[in-house]
């Protein structure tokens, strides 16, 4: 698997023109989380995240938060999850208090992401994290986050503000909008990329189909930066893998801590 990631970020350049041509019956089913807005109580979905799957050769469904038992299912009949951004993540998940520069805080979705996660984990379903995904990832496995960094949470046009990034021996520039990161990464995971204060922008699980979180918003400048539209692409790829045995497996024994709040 180490040998994936290396190739994936020192060959990226093959998928620079690339975006896959496939019939309906070979493109994999990619469901996406959504937000959720506590003032008016309803969950929505930024377009840039469906469009950028549509493009890249995937079918974006989306995800509501629902029980676990029908997560269990919805899980076996999907080929991969995105969990998009938003608010912050509750601390209680990474043992922590609430600081009050924490933003507003959903605890439906919170602890349905938190499981989504680690079912995801446990069954090897291809997961892409985004801004408050990787954070949720992190936290899921084990990890910490920053409760608020000042660095990248200016009121940036769109949240379009770019700043460079490393990866291996390259260097790329990528959008952010975001007050909080990653603190202590959860043991599974490995580093792949930081940025120029060397702070966490990209985390991945060797061993799995496709298990990786980034820190910046790739669907936003998907056709302008090769490393955002690489790692769709290799997203998609890795989802459509699935398709021969998808709704195989069994849910794994594995006991994960109590969540804070229940769904």
């Amino acid at each position: 698997m180490q040998y994936l990631f290396c190739n994936f970020f020192s060959l990226f350049h093959r998928f620079l023109c690339l975006f896959p041509r496939r019939t309906p019956m070979d493109k994999p089913l990619i469901a996406l989380t959504l937000q959720h807005d506590l003032s008016a109580d309803r969950l929505w979905l930024q377009k840039e995240y469906a469009e950028a799957i549509r493009l890249c050769g995937g079918i974006p469904i989306v995800l509501p938060p629902s029980s676990l038992s029908d997560l269990s299912s919805l899980i076996k009949r999907t080929d991969g999850v995105l969990l998009t951004g938003g608010p912050d993540l509750n601390p209680a998940y990474y043992g922590e208090e609430t600081s009050p520069l924490c933003g507003a805080i959903s605890d439906c979705r919170d602890a349905f992401e938190i499981s989504l996660v680690r079912l995801c984990f446990q069954h090897d379903r291809p997961l892409f994290g985004i801004c408050r995904g990787i954070q949720v990832m992190n936290a899921a496995l084990g990890g910490t986050l920053v409760q608020h960094t000042p660095l990248h949470s200016g009121d940036y046009p769109e949240g379009r503000r770019l700043h460079p990034i490393r990866v291996s021996e390259f260097t790329y520039c990528v959008n952010s909008r975001h007050h909080q990161l990653i603190d202590r990464t959860a043991p599974p995971f490995r580093v792949f990329a930081r940025d120029e204060n060397g702070d966490i922008e990209g985390i991945c699980l060797p061993g799995k189909r496709f298990f990786i979180g980034v820190q910046w918003h790739p669907e936003q400048i998907l056709h302008t930066e090769p490393l955002s539209r690489a790692l769709f692409v290799r997203f998609i790829e890795e989802c459509r893998k699935r398709l021969p045995d998808r709704g195989s497996g069994s849910p794994s024994d594995r006991a994960w801590p109590q969540a804070p709040f229940s769904s």
